[in-house]
């Protein structure tokens, strides 16, 4: 899957994906590469995933003028 979300906005090392069977692949300035083959349930065109992100993705998350996010 690639995911419109890449190393401009967030460090995608510190990415962890919250579905089983979801792994990072990899990514570039704009992209994320996800392998979804083993997803449980599968994943489909369009459908938002969720992340559980560290310390670092999580500081750049919060500063990149491209990502909005809402404090709960």
């Amino acid at each position: 899957a690639i995911v419109a979300v890449g190393r401009q906005d967030v460090r995608i090392e510190g990415l962890r994906p919250e579905r089983d069977g979801v792994a990072v692949l990899g990514g570039s300035s704009d992209h994320l590469l996800l392998d979804v083959e083993d997803a449980v349930p599968a994943v489909s065109p369009g459908e938002t995933l969720r992340f559980f992100p560290d310390y670092g993705a999580m500081l750049a998350l919060s500063t990149s003028p491209y990502v909005d996010f809402e404090m709960v």
